[in-house]
């Protein structure tokens, strides 16, 4: 099992391939809304960065 988001993406980059940048502006904009309001945990709030490091 993978323990991040950033390793199954890492691992996916690995082989090759990659989740489409539109895949993970979508999750990132769902998963705003929790950060917002204040229960967001680890992967979301890394999801989230990465994306906006990545725009």
């Amino acid at each position: 099992m993978v323990g991040s988001i950033g390793q199954c993406l890492g691992s996916l980059r690995a082989t090759g391939e990659a989740a489409p940048a539109t895949f993970k502006a979508s999750v990132a904009g769902l998963t705003r809304f929790v950060y917002l309001d204040g229960l967001a945990h680890g992967p979301a709030i890394e999801l989230i960065e990465m994306v906006g490091e990545a725009a």
